[in-house]
């Protein structure tokens, strides 16, 4: 767009992307975590319904499925959609 009404030289260049974010460079947006579904936990914080639970000495960032669930509740990890880790209070 920039180019075509002239602004792509100036002031308004250093707004326009020119890199781009290829996985052949190195870049990659989220790690599939798939193998953690079905391990078992113990909320850090309370998950209302976002928060921190830990796995195997590993501190994550889960949501729910809704509910809310207290510190130190155990929780098993259901669904891992990218980024996203969903668990349930068992």
């Amino acid at each position: 767009m920039f180019k075509t009404i002239g602004l792509e030289k100036g002031a308004f260049r250093h707004f326009i992307l020119e890199d781009s974010t290829r996985t052949d460079l190195g870049y990659v947006s989220t790690v599939n975590r798939l193998e953690l579904i079905g391990q078992e936990g113990v909320a850090v914080t309370p998950l209302r319904p976002a928060g921190t639970a830990e796995f195997a000495d590993e501190r994550l960032d889960v949501v729910t499925e809704g509910a809310f669930v207290d510190v130190t509740s155990p929780i098993k990890i259901i669904k891992v959609e990218g980024s996203r880790i969903v668990v349930r209070k068992i």
